[in-house]
């Protein structure tokens, strides 16, 4: 029987821990997946949070097998009777955990193949005991690879990962859910600040691989030369307390919003009048395309996958990681040209619609779960 006469079962395995890019983007592509007519989408969270609500929420059915009450055997146990409860076919799994439980319970159920995406580097460069599971992980527990970059397939292929396993496919995003729910004016209200204030903000977890250290030291050389700016960080996370202080050190509280992690991310990016990211590693970060879909003119350090989809005075700005000079340079200069910021914002827009919707992510996962039968 061809495998286009019947539904491949798939089953997604996603930590869910916590809410950021690689959770976000595996949201976006189970329910994109679950539009197609030829698979049917089941999922496990090994968390029963935010992400697992958002799935719920679509219509999707989830099985949460909690990591937090349940021992790593007892896991693999239970996502095994899963597995052959729902006669999966692919098993396609989103990080080094799920895919040692997961990958063992698919070996054991005999499943036809196990898919791993790569988000980002992650682990691979983490201590030697994440280093040995992700080697576990390659040699038993992944039939094929997906990077979200070219530039992430060439630094697992440095890492001995096999070249013809690993597929890229960029990420891509759910563009009728991306849509702010209320005006720019309406947020700045609520976060003081002023309507004629220019925003140029970021988003991603407060991490150091997120940069935002130099986020703060440009956000202090613009200010010195620009009075009408402020100056937004949307996300969580264990650096929340240090740059804290560091804005005071800097002594720019007045101009800085530490607005924590929100629920209401596209009414946060349109009230963005120029976004930036001055992360020090990125994949393709889900937040960079839905800026993108906003229509943003974007600034963005020119590291990992990000080159791949913004290109230099096209439809965005470039700038070297680790650098606040050429961030605060950068951003001045188009604080002052409104008209690269429109050019810049109308052509992010253009590429977005042309290349990173999410049903041309689903046309190439497809593709590759089907190959694997």
């Amino acid at each position: 029987m061809r495998t286009d006469e019947v539904k491949v079962n798939i089953c997604h395995i996603i930590s869910g821990d916590l809410w950021a890019g690689a959770e976000a983007q595996a949201y976006t592509l189970v329910k994109g997946l679950s539009k197609k007519n030829s698979l049917k989408l089941n999922v496990i969270t090994l968390n029963g949070g935010y992400l697992t609500k958002k799935i719920r929420d679509s219509g999707i059915k989830v099985d949460v097998v909690d990591e937090k009450i349940n021992s790593s055997l007892k896991m693999v146990w239970y996502i095994y009777r899963i597995l052959r409860k729902k006669h999966i076919d692919i098993v396609h799994t989103h990080g080094y955990k799920e895919t040692l439980l997961g990958g063992f319970a698919a070996r054991l159920a005999r499943i036809k193949g196990i898919v791993r995406t790569h988000h980002g580097k992650g682990v691979i460069y983490g201590t030697i005991y994440h280093r040995f599971i992700e080697k576990l992980n390659t040699i038993f527990f992944s039939d094929n690879l997906i990077a979200v970059s070219e530039d992430l397939k060439q630094y697992l292929i440095a890492n001995r990962f096999q070249r013809n396993h690993i597929t890229v496919i960029h990420n891509g995003i759910l563009s009728e859910e991306t849509k702010p729910s209320m005006s720019a004016d309406k947020l700045k209200n609520a976060l003081e600040i002023e309507s004629e204030a220019l925003v140029v903000g970021t988003m991603g977890r407060m991490v150091a691989v997120k940069g935002h250290r130099y986020f703060l030291e440009g956000a202090r050389k613009v200010l010195s030369k620009q009075d009408n700016v402020v100056f937004v960080i949307a996300g969580d996370g264990p650096l929340m307390q240090e740059s804290q202080k560091e804005i005071k050190q800097l002594g720019i509280e007045s101009k800085i919003r530490l607005i924590g992690f929100r629920n209401d991310p596209f009414d946060v990016i349109n009230m963005f009048d120029i976004f930036v990211m001055t992360s020090l590693h990125e994949g393709i970060p889900m937040v960079l395309l839905e800026a993108m879909c906003l229509a943003k003119p974007i600034i963005a350090t020119k590291v990992g996958g990000i080159p791949e989809i913004i290109y230099d005075h096209q439809n965005g700005l470039l700038i070297s990681p680790m650098d606040s000079q050429e961030f605060a340079s950068t951003c001045l200069e188009l604080i002052e040209n409104r008209v690269l910021r429109k050019m810049l914002a109308n052509n992010a827009r253009k590429d977005f619609v042309a290349k990173y919707g999410v049903e041309r992510v689903t046309e190439d996962t497809e593709k590759l779960y089907k190959g694997l039968l």
